[in-house]
């Protein structure tokens, strides 16, 4: 386990904040976000732009959708399971969690383990209706 002081923690955020500002300067990626949290201290690092097309900057708060940033950690934990022997990938999803129901009945059986990190699984859950835009004051 990584032990870090408060000064340890600080020269990681300098040096990630290094990092991003060159990546984004070199015009490799237009922005970056990044967090580190350590024994009860937390550190964000935002800079660069956030959305390209119209330039808004990227901030320590800025949102982003979470499914596919996280699609490469949760298909390697998963591939780990696999080669430790307790997942199946040609297991139906509904023998590791039961609970897990669609509206069409049996659908969910149908869904194998290989197909929600695939993104091959019929789920609409990457189509995004329009948003009605928030009212303004």
């Amino acid at each position: 386990m990584l032990r870090m002081n408060n000064n340890a923690l600080r020269a990681v955020e300098t040096q990630i904040r290094e990092q991003a500002a060159a990546y984004c300067e070199s015009g490799n990626v237009p922005g970056f976000e990044a967090g580190v949290h350590h024994a009860g201290e937390q550190i964000v690092v935002a800079h660069g732009t956030a959305n390209v097309a119209t330039g808004a900057p990227m901030l320590e708060d800025t949102g982003f959708l979470f499914g596919s940033v996280t699609k490469v950690m949760t298909t390697t934990l998963v591939l780990q399971q696999v080669d430790r022997g307790v997942l199946d990938l040609e297991a139906p999803v509904v023998k590791y969690l039961p609970e897990f129901a669609l509206t069409a009945p049996g659908a969910a059986d149908k869904i194998l383990v290989r197909h929600p990190i695939s993104h091959t699984n019929g789920i609409d859950g990457d189509l995004f209706p329009p948003m009605p835009r928030a009212a303004t004051p």
